[in-house]
């Protein structure tokens, strides 16, 4: 419920313009950035909690681009233990590393759970347009991906090592791009 969600906002001095610019004849977004030059380069950082649960969070504008920074809107460093983003949503975070919106290196016996969020325009110069995810038990549930841009692999999303089930159920993938949208 958009309404009962706390804002996280990088945009220190109020004056970015974000927003999705249509192309006319394909339909696809791309998102323009201006005024980032005062933005925050991470919003989040979580280093060795064990349980963690971010519930309604609206994340937006963070922008490590001057930085190599992996995870510009969450950051997780776990080296045990469990969390769980749901119902967020995570809208033009930038890196000049991996994950525009959510980066998590954990070790293999953590779980990262990933439910009813939502990422928009988000982008990553490496890999995971908005999420990458390395090393962990990874569910990703009844997500949106819209607009999101690497510019090496994984447009979307970008797994590595991962166990458990298959990753990602019931998603939807709209103009994603880079190498794949996954």
């Amino acid at each position: 419920d958009p309404d009962s969600w706390t804002i996280l906002d990088g945009d220190l001095n109020g004056d970015d313009i974000t927003r999705p610019s249509a192309d006319a004849v394909t339909g696809e977004v791309e998102w323009i950035y201006q005024s980032r030059s005062d933005n925050t380069y991470q919003i989040l950082y979580s280093s060795g909690s064990p349980t963690s649960v971010i519930d309604g969070l609206l994340i937006r504008n963070a922008d490590a681009i001057a930085m190599s920074k992996p995870g510009a809107g969450i950051g997780l460093d776990l080296t045990i233990g469990d969390v769980s983003i749901r119902n967020c949503l995570f809208i033009a975070n930038r890196t000049n590393s991996h994950a525009g919106a959510v980066f998590a290196n954990n070790a293999p016996q953590s779980r990262v759970r990933i439910e009813n969020c939502a990422f928009l325009g988000n982008f990553a110069n490496s890999t995971g347009g908005a999420v990458y995810l390395v090393e962990s038990f990874i569910e990703i549930e009844g997500c949106v991906f819209n607009g999101n841009r690497s510019e090496s692999r994984g447009g979307a999303v970008e797994l590595v090592n991962w166990s458990g089930r298959p990753p990602i159920v019931n998603c939807t993938f709209v103009n994603n791009h880079s190498g794949s949208a996954l």
